[in-house]
């Protein structure tokens, strides 16, 4: 399948971001696949690619991350919380009640 880039501006620079919640201990075979794609497409094109998951996972711990992304739900209430703010209370019971038995600890940070 060919593709045709259509540009009515010149694009310079791309970046790729691998958000929350893939599993952090494998790479995004999606961005390396996309960038790679990109790169020989449009040589002149400066692609970057950030995997923000990684800092996320580093900064709240790799077990309690690996413990949200591996539930849905649970991972999903995060974006919840940040694209309807005004919802935050029962987004905020959704994910306690969603919460694993050796995560419990978190509940201590949020009131219910």
């Amino acid at each position: 399948m060919q593709m045709q880039f259509r540009q009515k501006l010149p694009l310079e620079k791309v970046i790729l971001i691998s958000a929350p919640w893939p599993l952090y201990n494998q790479p995004s075979i999606q961005i390396g696949t996309l960038k790679s794609y990109l790169k020989k497409e449009l040589p002149d094109l400066k692609v970057d690619a950030h995997h923000f998951y990684l800092k996320v996972a580093e900064t709240i711990g790799y077990r309690r991350y690996r413990a949200i992304s591996e539930r849905t739900w649970l991972a999903e209430t995060v974006y919840g919380a940040l694209l309807y703010p005004k919802r935050l209370e029962n987004i905020k019971k959704i994910f306690i009640s969603r919460l694993p038995a050796n995560l419990c600890c978190v509940r201590l940070f949020l009131k219910p």
